[in-house]
């Protein structure tokens, strides 16, 4: 029996799975694969299948995953920004501050 490479074999189980897809017998002639004569059997495109869903649902999970990872560190992220914005705002009115004490002092204005 030929050994399809996984590229080869998720093609053809997404032509056959997406609605409306091709069936398994107009496939196998689109390919040049025939059914039985050749070798590959219905239950190879149930097999090819299943492992497509399975590889399918790894990456949506690792990709939630990283999702849920990214949106935690836009949180922390803002935080430390409102953060950085307040203490740079708070240093601001001390300055101001600190040059009208000078001005009154002084009692002339900069």
């Amino acid at each position: 029996m030929r050994i399809y490479p996984d590229e080869f074999k998720a093609e053809i189980v997404k032509k056959h799975i997406i609605p409306g897809g091709k069936s398994v017998t107009v496939l196998s002639k689109e390919v040049g694969v025939w059914l039985r004569e050749k070798g590959l059997k219905t239950e190879h495109i149930k097999l090819w299948e299943e492992q497509l869903k399975e590889k399918l649902n790894d990456k949506e999970n690792k990709l939630k995953e990283e999702n849920k990872k990214l949106k935690e560190e836009v949180k922390v992220l803002q935080n430390e920004l409102q953060r950085k914005e307040k203490a740079l705002a708070e240093m601001s009115s001390m300055l101001m501050l600190k040059k009208n004490y000078r001005s009154l002092i002084s009692g002339k204005e900069d």
